[in-house]
């Protein structure tokens, strides 16, 4: 085991385990996928501000990304998939067989058998019309009804089919238009190879899991992040998942100096834990709200000394700093919080607000980082200037984007 590492260590090597320094970035279409091949998941969430999460979490690791390179590679290509991993995640379509045991025990759940049963002949329908060929709930001419869902929304009850044929593997998602879900049949997706593929134990499916999700965060710990290994299981669960993953020497424990907490980092990033002294030019990056280096609230806030909320489920009276705000990283440390939004209409990105939370920044390094990233964030979205709203006005011009190409 590695001697303790203090946050301030343990910061800079995440800032090059997760790929945000300079050295480390990635480039393109290509880049994209070496990042999901290391990450191996990144979190889906539908809100669209200045992308989607899962964007915002690979432009803060590519240079030149694109938000077409990721729909290529879900559906088109097919080299990714969706499903439930962290939350509802997108993984290289290699792990698909590890989520068939948890596909089948979805399917076998009581409410969904009831749900199934109940809406029996309407299911016939659908699966069909999906035999004909891939459908979105607004392609089924025929009226279903509507249903309140688990987020007491109403929802068409063919949308609720094809959500439910979809967990349980008896259908695929293959195109997205916005919030419409496309969905085909497994068959008409997956090579052979997978779709015939045995999942592995029972058991050992959660293992797969948890490794995935330890090389997207890569540093975690069993306790104090329940969304995280939603998949896995409790708390004991974890830490015995964990234990079996550090005995067969694919991950290794961590100490950090002011933590009784045990953390576990990927054996791949061992030798980044024995030697942090490689020297970066100044850069920022701003992370995606539900980035994996954020999945776990807790870690994130024992390392970086501050918490991060994500306020976009707060009333606004209650709102402290903004709707739809990212944490800014300089130099791999927590600094502030942009609000950024994206008016496609006319292609210009606001920065509704930015915040600041380390009074001590020296500007003269900070400001031409700053300024870097606004314009490679305005390329990643193809805005052609910014418009700033509410900042410190030693901040504005570095905020403040004319004509990009």
């Amino acid at each position: 085991m590695p001697n303790p590492v203090a946050p301030k260590q343990a910061r800079q090597i995440l800032a090059k385990v997760h790929g945000f320094a300079p050295s480390r970035l990635r480039t393109g279409k290509n880049g994209t996928v070496a990042v999901l091949a290391k990450h191996q998941c990144v979190q889906v969430d539908p809100i669209d501000i200045a992308g989607r999460n899962a964007d915002l979490t690979l432009q803060s690791r590519v240079r030149g990304y694109r938000q077409e390179h990721l729909i290529d590679l879900l559906y088109r290509e097919r080299r990714l998939f969706e499903y439930y991993c962290k939350m509802l995640s997108i993984m290289p379509i290699e792990f698909y067989p590890i989520f068939k045991r948890q596909m089948a025990s979805y399917s076998n759940e009581k409410r969904i058998r009831s749900f199934f049963s109940k809406y029996k002949s309407e299911t016939k329908h659908i699966l069909r019309t999906l035999e004909r060929g891939p459908i979105s709930s607004r392609d089924v001419v025929v009226d279903m009804g509507r249903m309140k869902t688990g987020w007491g929304h109403n929802a068409t009850v063919a949308n609720m089919i094809l959500t439910h044929l979809w967990i349980s593997g008896r259908a695929m998602l293959c195109n997205r238009d916005g919030a419409t879900r496309t969905y085909s049949l497994p068959e008409r997706v997956l090579p052979e190879s997978l779709l015939n593929a045995e999942p592995p134990e029972a058991g050992e499916d959660l293992v797969e899991i948890a490794r995935i999700i330890v090389n997207a965060a890569r540093f975690v710990t069993a306790s104090g992040s329940p969304e995280q290994w939603s998949e896995v299981g409790k708390t004991k669960e974890v830490r015995q998942i964990l234990t079996r993953l550090e005995e067969s020497g694919d991950i290794f424990e961590v100490k950090l100096n002011g933590s009784k907490e045990t953390f576990y980092a990927p054996s791949k990033d061992r030798g980044e834990w024995r030697d942090s002294s490689e020297r970066e030019e100044d850069y920022v990056r701003f992370l995606a709200p539900l980035d994996p280096l954020l999945w776990s609230r807790k870690v994130f806030s024992t390392i970086y000394g501050r918490e991060y909320a994500w306020e976009i489920y707060k009333k606004p009276k209650d709102r402290t700093y903004g709707y739809y705000t990212l944490p800014v990283m300089f130099n791999g440390e927590y600094v502030g919080l942009i609000e950024p939004y994206f008016r496609r209409q006319d292609k210009v990105l606001e920065v509704r607000s930015f915040h600041f939370l380390d009074g001590e920044i020296n500007r003269n390094r900070f400001l031409p980082a700053l300024q870097r990233e606004i314009v490679r964030f305005c390329g990643y979205l193809n805005a052609h200037e910014t418009s700033v709203k509410k900042c410190n006005s030693w901040v504005r011009s570095a905020l403040t984007v004319k004509a990009v190409d």
